[in-house]
Order: structure tokens, then C-alpha cells, then sequence
């Protein structure tokens, strides 16, 4: 993990956009990095603890190294872009992945350690993030990719109130104790596509996944965190949106069976 880190955030990795090599190093260390969170190859420290005189396995915590410099990095990373004039497919697709997985790491390095988050929260405008890879971003694959991984916390929030069940609450059927920064993930995502929410009519082609996931994540926090939903704001804001937006009307004329003009609006 330090290794990875140390890697991404070296001064030569600045700027891997005009540098055809160094972006194939960053793609595949991202990748790296996120397999290491993902906990497929995590190294495990393995303890028998006698508890009811059952045994119990448990994990070591894993921390980021350079958390914040790391962040910034990746910051940098998703605001990489293919060039205009760029015919070259495979700089696309690395980009592309790059940009996916950049966003992967900072959601689940949130999601397991809550210092990574608090830092995570600090630095990245997650207003700016949700309309450039969500909206603006013109690439279906990244946006649907953005939306799929959101989706997933969403769902993180629901199975980990299963917690009693699964050895992480108390017979009360409480929360674990990560279940508050899945919600305060949530809650903080919400906000930015509160934010964002009037800007849609900007790119009403591009919109789809952006509010597929906003729903899930609307129904996610008004189910976990209630108090951060204000309907009458949502209602009144996106009122006064759709009606300041110009639209266009399409008349269709075309003749009956008995030659009368049929208009339709």
C-alpha cells in the first residue's frame, strides 16, 4: 500500500496527460490501489479470541498512507481529459478507466476508515465532481461507471443495519459502528447533487444516470438520515427550473381518413 501511494504521488506523476507512459502507470497503480482496499490481497492479521468460547477472527485496520496528498492526486487524475484533436482510442480508454477507478478508491478508502473520509470531505469539491463525471462528461461508459459505484454505498448504508445478525450491533438491533459515516457519505453526495440538481437542464442528454442515482441516493438518506431531506426546498427549486426552461414544441400535421388537418402539440 505505502509503495502504491508513494508511487501515485511522486512529483513525476503530475502530469501523465501529455506522457503516454506515465498514464499507463497511473491507470494500472490506481488499479492497484483499489484491489488493495477491495481487500482481495489485503494482508489479514488473524487473532483467536475466545468469546463465549468461540472463536473470533479479527482484522487489522487499514490505514492510507499520505492520505491527503493521495487524495489531491486522484483529484487531479479525474479532471484528466482525451484532447480535442485525440484519434488515439487506447489513451481514451486509459483515461477513462483512470477517471472510474480514481473516484472508486476515494469512496471505498471513505468507507473503511473514517480519517481517509474526513480528509476526503476537506478536499474534494464533491459538487464540481457530481456535474463533471455525472453531467458534463460526455463519456456514457464514465458517467453510468460513477452512478453503478454510488449505488453500491447506497446499498452498503441498508445491509449494514443487518448488523446483529452479522456479529456488528447490539441485541437492540443499533447500527454498527461504521453505519454513521456510510450516512454521513450519503448525506454529503446528496448535497452536491442537491447542487446541482438545476443543472441538469443544461445536459437533458446526459442526465439519465444522474438522476438514476440520485433517486437511489435520495431514497437512501431520506430512510437513513431524514433530517438531511427538505422537501419543500427540492419542490420549489426544481419548480422555478422547469418553469424558466425554454423547451420546444413540435407540430406534427398529417391528414385523417376523411382529409381534415389533425394538429398535434
Amino acid at each position: 500500500m505505502r509503495t502504491l501511494v508513494a508511487a501515485l504521488t511522486a512529483p513525476e506523476m503530475e502530469i501523465v496527460s501529455t506522457d503516454s507512459m506515465k498514464l499507463v502507470f497511473a491507470c494500472h497503480l490506481v488499479e492497484c490501489l483499489l484491489v488493495a482496499l477491495s481487500g482481495e490481497y489485503r494482508l489479514e492479521r488473524q487473532a483467536r479470541v475466545v468469546l463465549n468460547d468461540s472463536p473470533v477472527k479479527t482484522r487489522t485496520s487499514l490505514a492510507v498512507p499520505d492520505s491527503e496528498a493521495l487524495i489531491k492526486q486522484l483529484i487531479r487524475f479525474m479532471d484528466l481529459r482525451p484532447s480535442a484533436e485525440s484519434s488515439n482510442s487506447e489513451e481514451e480508454d486509459l483515461l477513462q478507466k483512470l477517471t472510474c477507478n480514481s473516484f472508486a478508491v476515494l469512496i471505498d478508502g471513505s468507507v473503511q476508515e473514517h480519517s481517509f473520509w474526513d480528509l476526503v470531505k476537506r478536499h474534494v469539491p464533491f459538487d464540481r465532481l457530481v456535474y463533471s463525471l455525472l453531467l458534463a462528461d460526455g463519456r456514457q461508459r464514465v458517467r453510468q461507471a460513477i452512478a453503478d459505484k454510488i449505488k453500491v454505498v447506497c446499498g452498503l448504508s441498508k445491509t449494514q443495519k443487518k448488523a446483529p445478525s452479522a456479529g456488528n450491533g447490539d441485541a437492540n438491533g443499533s447500527f454498527s459502528s461504521e453505519q454513521p459515516l456510510t450516512v454521513d457519505i450519503i448525506a454529503t453526495i446528496w448535497d452536491a447533487f442537491v447542487k446541482n440538481m438545476r443543472r441538469t437542464v443544461e445536459h437533458p442528454e446526459q442526465s439519465q444516470e444522474y438522476f438514476a442515482v440520485a433517486l437511489a441516493v435520495f431514497r437512501s438518506v431520506a430512510e437513513r438520515s431524514p433530517h438531511d431531506v427538505i422537501f419543500s426546498q427540492y419542490v420549489r427549486e426544481w419548480s422555478e427550473t422547469m418553469l424558466t426552461r425554454t423547451t420546444e414544441e413540435v407540430r406534427l400535421l398529417f391528414l385523417s381518413g376523411e382529409n381534415s388537418v389533425v394538429d398535434i402539440v
